[in-house]
């Protein structure tokens, strides 16, 4: 993430950029919603490929995490959003996304001492 930048409190704002291999840049800017340490967090958002200016409407998103059995934590993710131009190819580079987000968060805890 060449760019990350977060004032994580209800007003606050985001930029995130990532580079992901055969899919190049991709930014998202926000505004944080409801910040509600450690269990929610919601925000408004927009998303660019490449340099472009996000335009249009934002996304709304929820993020919660639960307890589970055994120490672990469920995160749940709602998203809602307005249909993008071209779904498919939408679906694919955020699919590449969160697969590599979630790959560099495994090896973050996984490198951690325990």
């Amino acid at each position: 993430m060449p760019v990350c930048e977060s004032v994580p409190v209800a007003g606050g704002a985001y930029h995130y950029v990532m580079v992901v291999p055969g899919h190049g840049q991709m930014s998202w800017h926000g505004t944080y919603t409801r910040v509600e340490p450690p269990n929610h967090l919601d925000a408004d958002e927009r998303f660019a490929m490449g340099d472009e200016v996000p335009n249009g409407p934002p996304t709304s998103q929820t993020i919660s995490l639960d307890a589970a059995d055994g120490g672990s934590t469920v995160m749940t993710m709602r998203v809602h959003m307005p249909e993008p131009e071209d779904p498919a190819t939408f679906a694919d580079q955020s699919a590449a996304g969160l697969a590599a987000s979630l790959a560099q968060l495994d090896h973050l805890v996984s490198a951690s001492p325990k």
